[in-house]
C-alpha cells in the first residue's frame, strides 16, 4: 500500500495568489513539490487609500481560489489549506472575504500575523542556506515586507513592516511611467520606514537573502535572455538594482512589460519592489544578495507534513 501523502496550500497575498502542491513518502524526509504556480489578482488594490477590500478584487481572488481548488481535485489532492497575509490583516472588512471564501469553497482561511508570515517564509528558505551562516532574510510582497535576522539557519528576530510593492506604487504613483521626483521621494520614505521599523546594519555582516515575486522578477531581468532555471545560485548586486531602477523609471508601464525577463503582470509594481530592495541594501550596507525561489508557501506547507 502506498504511503505517499499529497497536500496543497493556497496563499492569498496582497498582489497575487500562490498555489503549491507537495507530496511526501512516509519513508522519506523532504516533501517533493509537484505544482507551484501563481496568479495576479491584486486583492489589495485600493486598500492603502480606503482601508477596505474592494468587491472586484475580492471577486477576482475568489474565482482564482476556486480554480486552484479544482486543479487540486484533478490531481487527487483533497487536503487543501489556505492562508492570507497583509491585505487580510489590514482591511477593515476582511471578515466579508473570509466568510465568502468559506461559503463558496468550504475553506477556512487562516490570516497570518506579520511575525508568522516572516517566520514561515524563512522556514521555506532556511534548508537551502549554507550551514553556519548568519544575516538577514526578506520577502517583499504587495502590502508588506517580512524580515528575519538569522544565525545558523535559526531565527533570531522576525518582523513585518507595512512597506509593500503595491502600497508604495499607489502612494508615489510609480506605475505612471516616466518619472519626475517620485522615485527619490519613494526611496527616502522607504528607507526611513525601514529604519523606524527596526531594520539595522549588523556589525557581524553576513548574508542577505531575498525572495518573493518581485525579487524573482528582478533576477529574471538581470539574467535575460538566459532563464532562471539555467542558474543554480543567483545573486543580485547593488549596481544591478540601480540599473533596473533607472530602466523601469525611464519607460512607461506598457514598455516595462516588453523588457526581456519581465513578468508582464508585475510590470505595474516592479519599480516599487526594486526601490524597496535598494533601500534594504542601503540600510544594511550590503553590496549583493542571494536570490531564493522558496518562501512562505513552502515553509508553511512543509509544517503540515510534520
Amino acid at each position: 500500500m502506498s504511503s505517499v501523502c499529497r497536500k496543497a496550500l493556497i496563499e492569498i497575498g496582497t498582489n497575487s495568489v500562490k498555489f503549491l502542491i507537495a507530496e511526501k513518502d512516509g519513508h522519506l524526509g523532504k516533501p517533493i513539490y509537484i505544482e507551484d504556480s501563481n496568479e495576479i489578482t491584486r486583492i489589495g488594490e485600493g486598500l492603502a487609500g480606503s482601508g477596505r477590500l474592494g468587491k472586484a478584487p475580492m471577486d477576482r481572488t475568489l474565482d482564482c481560489v476556486r480554480r486552484f481548488i479544482a486543479k487540486a481535485d484533478t490531481l487527487g489532492v483533497r487536503d487543501v489549506s489556505a492562508v492570507a497575509t497583509m491585505a487580510l490583516r489590514r482591511a477593515s472588512n476582511s471578515n466579508i472575504f473570509v466568510d465568502r471564501l468559506k461559503a463558496k469553497t468550504g475553506l477556512s482561511l487562516r490570516v497570518l500575523s506579520g511575525k508568522e508570515e516572516a517566520m514561515y517564509s524563512f522556514y521555506g528558505v532556511a534548508p537551502f542556506l549554507p550551514g553556519g551562516c548568519c544575516g538577514w532574510y526578506f520577502d517583499t510582497g504587495g502590502g508588506s515586507t517580512e524580515f528575519v535576522h538569522f544565525k545558523d539557519r535559526r531565527v533570531v528576530r522576525a518582523f513585518s513592516l507595512e512597506v509593500g510593492a503595491v502600497s508604495v506604487t499607489e502612494k508615489f504613483m510609480l506605475s505612471r511611467g516616466r518619472y519626475g521626483g517620485g522615485i527619490e521621494a519613494a526611496l527616502r520614505w522607504i528607507e526611513r520606514s525601514l529604519v523606524d521599523g527596526g531594520l539595522h546594519c549588523d556589525k557581524e555582516g553576513g548574508l542577505l537573502v531575498g525572495s518573493g515575486g518581485n525579487v524573482i522578477t528582478m533576477a529574471a531581468v538581470s539574467l535575460a535572455p538566459k532563464s532562471l532555471s539555467s542558474s543554480k545560485k543567483i545573486r543580485l548586486s547593488l549596481f544591478e538594482l540601480d540599473k533596473q531602477i533607472d530602466l523601469y523609471g525611464s519607460v512607461s508601464e506598457r514598455e516595462r512589460r516588453l523588457i526581456p525577463g519581465m513578468d508582464p503582470d508585475r510590470a505595474p509594481i516592479i519599480l516599487a519592489g526594486t526601490c524597496i530592495a535598494r533601500s534594504i541594501f542601503g540600510v544594511l550596507e550590503v553590496k549583493e544578495m542571494l536570490v531564493s525561489s522558496f518562501g512562505l508557501r513552502h515553509g508553511f506547507l512543509n509544517t503540515l507534513f510534520d
